[in-house]
């Protein structure tokens, strides 16, 4: 479901909404970044509220997108106010979210470092070319509450992953959950050809990365 980005967040707000193409308000600040957005999400969660934004220019020949996350200041009254922003994600284009509970905090894989409340991740998929080449992949940010930031953790490349020979374009993310585990669905576009094209599922590990399960479902069509 779309919603308006001017949204005041509140107790009753879900946990996270997000538009595919969205209309960003000028009033809300995107800082250095001067790419349009290309996807948003708004996510609340331990009392706090936040929008992220990937950011990406339409020419892929032209790399200055990145990642935008914005946190509310105030009550009704308040509004968004530049968080951090990730400018190496060139070509931020799609996001997902998803909370899960800490692996490490079980009885099998007990760590001393175990986070109880589980954590929190912010997905981007990044897909622009640099010398005629596609550089595509996701990144995942996780919420560090020590810091109150969002902290690069790992970031995954489809394209080098499973076949170096096609360039890929990580269009579309959508995270899941199923018998107690975390998964993300990676979906693709083409190089601008007829193709043929395996989505990738990541399952989230016991150190806390979401590693590729080598499956997927086959998609055709043209490329972007």
């Amino acid at each position: 479901e779309d919603i308006p980005l001017d949204v005041v967040p509140n107790a009753t707000a879900p946990t996270t909404q997000s538009t595919s193409v969205p209309s960003y308000p000028s009033n809300i600040d995107l800082g250095v970044v001067t790419a349009p957005p290309r996807a948003t999400k708004y996510i609340s969660f331990e009392g706090k509220s936040f929008l992220a934004v990937a950011s990406t220019s339409p020419n892929w020949d032209i790399a200055n997108g990145a990642l935008t996350i914005s946190e509310w200041k105030g009550d009704a009254q308040g509004s968004f106010h530049v968080l951090q922003q990730e400018t190496r994600e060139l070509g931020a284009s799609s996001l997902a979210y998803f909370h899960a509970v800490d692996a490490s905090c079980n009885s099998a894989t007990f760590r001393s470092d175990c986070e109880p409340l589980g954590h929190h991740y912010i997905v981007v998929g990044n897909s622009y070319k640099e010398g005629g080449v596609i550089i595509s992949g996701f990144s995942v940010y996780r919420w560090e509450r020590k810091i109150s930031l969002f902290k690069l953790h790992h970031t995954r490349s489809p394209t080098s992953e499973h076949d170096a020979t096609r360039q890929l374009h990580t269009s579309t993310l959508a995270s899941f959950q199923a018998h107690d585990e975390t998964f993300l669905a990676v979906g693709f576009s083409g190089d601008g050809d007829r193709h043929n094209i395996a989505s990738i599922v990541y399952k989230l590990d016991t150190q806390n990365a979401l590693v590729s399960m080598h499956t997927g479902n086959l998609t055709a069509g043209k490329g972007v």
